[in-house]
């Protein structure tokens, strides 16, 4: 994916050839109150395929990229978080904390995911700060888009965005269930870091924190 999908506003056409929408969620962290990470990435089958592998055999859909104005889309941000993660979604007020970017497909918001600028996680799982690392508080698809290859779009688009900005390291965390969205993350190039024991909640559950570095 090319880096000129990486500008600060507007919207960032992404023209890959992919297929209407892979529906995972993944990296991120549920309300900072609980100071966990989120995923919520259902296993893939065109995981391990380029969005121009998928396209050839799916109908070829327009995917790009676009900046969440805030507080204009703060009740649809709300809204597509709760559909995609549920129990682990963030408070209204996380969001004020992050700069979110929309994946559309066909002009639909079918992804979304939000980071935070030079932080890092500590080896308690806090949150704290760190220059030239860029967190990944979430990454997510709608359930109706799922399986279809978008989540690769949106990570290699995360991984664009890393470089275009000049961070040195990224950093995100699932839920140690999440095989799909640690499978995909390792495919770009993250490493497992550590496992954090009960980091999330609801169920309670071990964290996973991979990061990636140029």
């Amino acid at each position: 994916m090319a880096d000129a999908g990486c500008a600060d506003s507007g919207t960032q056409a992404l023209r890959a050839s992919s297929a209407t929408g892979a529906a995972e969620s993944g990296d991120g962290r549920p309300p900072r109150a609980a100071c966990h990470a989120r995923t919520g990435f259902r296993e893939d089958p065109w995981i391990g395929r380029s969005a121009a592998a998928s396209a050839a055999s799916k109908t070829q859909m327009k995917t790009e990229f676009r900046k969440a104005q805030l507080p204009r889309e703060l009740r649809s941000l709300v809204i597509f978080d709760r559909k995609v993660f549920q129990t682990d979604a963030f408070y209204r007020e996380d969001w004020d904390l992050y700069e979110s970017w929309w994946l559309l497909v066909d002009g639909v918001k079918a992804g979304c995911c939000a980071f935070e600028k030079h932080v890092d996680f500590a080896e308690d799982g806090d949150i704290v700060p760190a220059a030239g690392v860029l967190y990944i508080a979430t990454t997510g698809i709608l359930p109706r888009y799922q399986g279809q290859g978008l989540g690769a779009v949106l990570k290699s688009w995360q991984v664009a965005y890393a470089r275009r900005h000049g961070f040195q390291r990224m950093v995100t965390s699932s839920r140690a269930s999440n095989a799909a969205m640690i499978a995909l993350n390792g495919r770009f190039g993250f490493q497992i870091a550590r496992r954090i024991e009960g980091y999330y909640t609801d169920p309670l559950e071990a964290g996973v924190v991979m990061e990636w570095a140029v």
